[in-house]
Parts: structure tokens; sequence; C-alpha cells
């Protein structure tokens, strides 16, 4: 099973799995169902940013912009910035447990890899 999610970024520290509710006529209880064991999670900045998308784990504390675990670059007019794959190694990876952080109405999108 493979999903694609868009999720828009807000300004302050979200979960890639919030791109679930912005699915049109999602519930909150079938966004939580959707969170769904993952193989590997690919995201990748739109090539439309200006700014860095910030990655860390939803376990980790505190996602800063100088406290981070991985940034996604600023893409290079209109060309999409290599992505970032995430393999699961020691068991399942959910879009609940990644933390984005990136400039509000800039967008990050996932590839979801089920297993």
């Amino acid at each position: 099973m493979v999903k694609h999610l868009t999720l828009t970024l807000t300004g302050v520290v979200q979960t890639l799995s919030d791109a679930y509710a912005a699915v049109a006529g999602v519930t909150a209880d079938q966004a939580g169902a959707a969170d769904i064991a993952c193989q590997a999670i690919i995201l990748q900045a739109d090539a439309g940013n200006a700014n860095l998308v910030f990655i860390g784990g939803a376990g980790d504390g505190t996602l800063t912009t100088s406290v981070f675990g991985f940034q996604l670059a600023i893409p290079v007019t209109n060309i999409p910035s290599v992505p970032l794959v995430l393999p699961a190694y020691n068991g399942p990876l959910r879009a609940s447990d990644i933390k984005v952080l990136g400039t509000n109405a800039q967008k990050l999108h996932a590839l979801l890899i089920g297993a």
C-alpha cells in the first residue's frame, strides 16, 4: 500500500499525520486509523518553498530552527529538493512519529510506503 500526502505548514511544530486531517471528508477517527505502519516515509519540500523545513522525532521533545534532526533544503527555482528517505529499520514507522516545522503556507510532500 502506498499513500501520498501534502502537509501545508503553519509556522509552528506539527506532526506529519496532521496532513490526514486536510483530506476532504476525513473525520478525526478516520485520520487516526489512517496513521498506518510504514516500511518507509519519503519527504520532499515543495518546489515553491522559499525557506527550510525542519524535521524531528515526535518523542524527542523540542523542535526548533536550531534543534532538529534534519533540514530539507530550499528548492532551486521550481526544482524540487532531494527527498529525505526514512526507512523503518526496527519496527513500523508512522506519520505521527515525525515532527515538522516550516514557514506558514509552505508545503511538505510525503510518500508513505506501507508494510
